[in-house]
């Protein structure tokens, strides 16, 4: 999934097994530039474009059937905090658990800053299992510096 980060959202919605997939568009207008997400539809699957189209970011969920596509090499939603902590080393970023006054539990994450992209796991609040896999644009991922 690596390889689509900064390329046409077409080349991706071309691809096998995107093309046989639904999906729906979405255009947030209310950003300071367009922004475009695409959502297959029972996938667990979402990517974010630019305004030129350009895939920015790509969410996926534990839902995702890794089977069907290599996301990033040696990397499986059966995996808990400490298998991608064993695969990955220790993370660039942080944050444990933590429970926000109004929106109640959020689980851990883990951040892992690469020259050309950046990698984002976050964590069930109960039992640190892998829950979403968030793939970034250097450009696009936020500063924690």
């Amino acid at each position: 999934m690596i390889e689509f980060l900064n390329k046409d959202i077409h080349k991706l919605l071309h691809s096998s097994p995107f093309n046989q997939w639904l999906y729906e568009e979405t255009i947030d207008e209310d950003q300071p530039s367009l922004e475009r997400y695409i959502t297959f539809t029972d996938k667990g699957l979402e990517v974010l474009c630019d305004e030129f189209n350009k895939i920015q970011t790509i969410f996926i969920d534990n839902n995702f059937d890794v089977s069907k596509l290599t996301i990033v090499p040696a990397i499986d939603f059966s995996f808990d905090r400490t298998a991608i902590r064993n695969n990955f080393g220790e993370p660039n970023f942080l944050r444990e658990p933590f429970t926000d006054e109004y929106l109640g539990k959020y689980g851990a994450w883990d951040r892992y800053d690469n020259p050309s992209y950046v990698l984002h796991f976050s964590y069930e609040v109960e039992n640190e299992n892998l829950k979403k896999i968030t793939l970034m644009t250097v450009e696009r991922a936020p500063s924690l510096d």
